[in-house]
């Protein structure tokens, strides 16, 4: 069993393996909901064949937080349609507006990170030197260096480490928390459910999503009155300049 927090901001993936006498093939897919929302990795469908197994599950940011944390990327993996239904490519995607279709998408990290482990990404070669470029093969066993494998354009991204957060729900699943670092939202076992804005003249500063902030009654007061500071600022300083400008118009017309 899989158990996340009820905002469903962290989201339990799936990896399958599939053993071939001369090849391994991998995918990645969406953990399964129960009705008591809590999730957990089924058994492959039977379209996909009965050589498919359950390699391991991994956490990751769901990909409709909005903003985007800063220090993530969203990651669009790319997911063939048809038997043997293997991973085929996994990229960054740029415009966060523009997601691709028909590929699972979520949003992680793409350099190391404090309380994160690497998840690999591998082509494999066959005997005679070949690269299989539509088999990507995830593993969390760095094949760097071995012949029969080659790098990925994005070979590794870095995933959630459930062994860093010692706090536990009721079914011994442990419980995410983020904090705000230098302006990066990082995983964190003292921090809060979750970061997005990174107030980067402040040092660290845990903080909740802006929805979350404006939310509580004092910091949304808090929040309106500094916005609303600098603009009656903006406001003087305008009516000065329009006052100082009306002055010379009627200096400079009295004279001539």
């Amino acid at each position: 069993m899989i158990s996340i927090a009820p905002s469903f901001k962290v989201l339990p993936f799936c990896i399958y393996h599939y053993h071939q006498p001369d090849n391994l093939l991998g995918t990645i897919d969406n953990a399964t909901m129960l009705p008591n929302k809590h999730f957990f990795c089924a058994s492959p469908p039977v379209e996909f064949g009965s050589k498919w197994q359950f390699y391991k599950n991994f956490y990751a940011i769901s990909p409709t937080i909005r903003p985007l944390p800063p220090g993530m990327n969203l990651i669009s993996m790319t997911i063939k349609q048809s038997f043997p239904y293997n991973l085929s490519s996994v990229d960054h995607i740029p415009d966060p507006f523009n997601i691709p279709k028909k590929s699972l998408i979520l949003i992680t990290y793409t350099q190391p990170v404090l309380n994160t482990i690497p998840l690999y990404f591998f082509y494999p070669k066959s005997s005679t030197g070949i690269v299989d470029k539509n088999n990507l093969f995830p593993t969390f066993q760095d094949l760097s260096g071995d012949p029969n494998w080659e790098n990925n354009y994005l070979p590794v991204i870095y995933v959630l480490d459930p062994t860093k957060f010692p706090k536990k729900d009721k079914y011994g699943v442990p419980l995410f928390r983020f904090k705000n670092i230098q302006g990066r939202c990082m995983p964190h076992p003292d921090g809060e459910e979750f970061c997005v804005l990174g107030i980067r003249n402040k040092g660290d500063t845990n903080l909740q999503t802006l929805v979350n902030l404006l939310g509580e009654g004092e910091e949304k007061e808090k929040y309106i009155k500094s916005k609303s500071h600098g603009i009656w600022i903006i406001i003087i300083l305008l009516i000065f300049l329009l006052i100082f400008m009306s002055i010379s118009i009627f200096i400079i017309y009295k004279g001539g």
